[in-house]
């Protein structure tokens, strides 16, 4: 249901899993998606943050959690999260440093440090690795969002649209939310993207 880009419907069946579990991983991660993508920001910390205590090696609700953080004003708390996150990053890619997704999460949790020519480097190499990857260019757009590159972002953005369309529901809800996407928030290009993907879900609905 989450993925389907229901996530209101979601939490119900979320929520439950946690009754039934209360250590289940899944549940606590997917319900903080859930969360942030309909802006219930305080919730989706407290979530992400359960998540990542469950899953010591888990490195994307770190991720996720810095970026609600940010939305919360709580700079302090985006940068520790940043830095755990990238502490399991790292961790991750002694073993596999080819790892696309990797690559990309490092690029786009950088930037909460401010390391944007770093970033930018890791961005394009993940593109390298893994151009058909939807979670690689998104992670890329978020990046180039944020170093001033709106340019490029819009790039990565449109390219998920037309190459996986599978993902124009998902994209909608997380491009509305991502504090990592404000920078294009203005723009014209942007705001006619977005009403593209409003458009398309609302005919496959």
């Amino acid at each position: 249901m989450y993925w389907t880009g229901h996530p209101d419907e979601a939490t119900a069946a979320l929520e439950r899993a946690i009754e039934l579990d209360s250590k289940l991983f899944e549940a606590h991660f997917y319900y903080g998606m859930a969360c942030r993508d309909t802006g219930r920001y305080d919730m989706a910390a407290v979530l992400f943050e359960r998540a990542a205590e469950l899953r010591p090696t888990d490195y994307i609700a770190l991720g996720l959690v810095a970026d609600v953080y940010a939305q919360l004003g709580l700079r302090e708390q985006c940068v520790s999260a940043a830095k755990r996150c990238l502490a399991r990053i790292e961790a991750a890619l002694v073993k596999t440093p080819d790892d696309s997704r990797l690559v990309s999460w490092r690029a786009s949790t950088m930037v909460y440090l401010g390391e944007n020519t770093q970033a930018e480097e890791w961005a394009k190499r993940s593109i390298a690795l893994s151009p058909g990857d939807y979670v690689v260019q998104y992670n890329a757009a978020c990046t180039y969002a944020v170093i001033g590159k709106p340019d490029a972002a819009l790039e990565c953005l449109e390219f998920i649209f037309l190459h996986v369309p599978r993902t124009r529901r998902w994209l909608l809800g997380i491009a509305n939310h991502d504090s990592q996407l404000d920078s294009l928030r203005d723009r014209a290009d942007f705001r006619a993207f977005v009403k593209r993907l409003e458009a398309d879900v609302v005919e496959r609905s």
